[in-house]
């Protein structure tokens, strides 16, 4: 098995854009050297993502996905991952890895995973200056990191907006919770067991409200297919 990867990854190598290639061996070293809680090397590695991103003409198109599928993760976790180079370019990312909390502690590059997800750059000052003064766990940034979410959406809602829209948009947020939590699993050091358990919990609430809301636009359909059918 081992011997049969090794072959498909050189064959893989050998097809490989020559510039992408020597940066995927980059990421190798780094990504092997690398320590759960090194947020200093997992930014080289965001940075190299970054770059590669940022240059299609050199690296060639679908680069990251192809560097993604090389190096055993998804396009999702390494664009995530690119983002906090985006945002913060390296001297102000050391500057910022400088401050410490209450406990004396840095910010981890999850943290930052997570701040990097908001769009405006004002509100992530403020949510990576609330996250140092109130010394916040990741799991406490991610969820100021997002804007709140409707429990349920109720049906007059779905009627007004449409139960494409409301469906296209209730799946364009869940992909976006689960791109940023598989994010910050693979960027940073491992969530706790109740950061874990938190998480979970909020998934199976998320997973049970969308099962309810595919129920009721199942019986929307079947209710338009019995009136077709009384109809014929």
């Amino acid at each position: 098995m081992a011997k049969t990867s090794t072959i498909a990854t050189k064959k893989s190598a050998a097809s490989m854009n020559p510039n992408l290639a020597k940066k995927t061996q980059e990421l190798r070293t780094l990504l092997r050297d690398r320590t759960s809680n090194d947020a200093t090397l997992t930014y080289r590695v965001a940075a190299t993502v970054a770059e590669i991103k940022g240059d299609e003409t050199k690296y060639g198109k679908g680069s990251v996905k192809l560097l993604a599928r090389e190096l055993g993760y998804t396009a999702a976790n390494l664009y995530a991952c690119a983002k906090v180079a985006e945002v913060w370019d390296h001297s102000a990312f050391e500057l910022h890895l400088k401050r410490v909390t209450a406990k004396g502690l840095p910010l981890t590059f999850s943290h930052f995973l997570e701040i990097a997800s908001v769009p405006h750059a004002e509100e992530r000052d403020a949510l990576l200056q609330k996250a140092i003064d109130n010394d916040l766990s990741v799991r406490e940034v991610a969820r100021a990191a997002r804007p709140p979410r409707a429990a349920k959406v109720p049906k007059e809602t779905l009627e007004k907006l449409g139960v494409l829209g409301a469906a296209e948009a209730a799946f364009e947020s869940a992909k976006a919770d689960l791109d940023r939590l598989t994010g910050a699993l693979h960027a940073g050091p491992a969530l706790t067991p109740k950061e874990l358990e938190a998480s979970i919990a909020t998934y199976e609430q998320a997973i049970e409200l969308h099962e309810n809301a595919l129920a009721e636009l199942r019986g929307h359909l079947r209710q338009q297919e019995l009136a077709s059918a009384a109809a014929e």
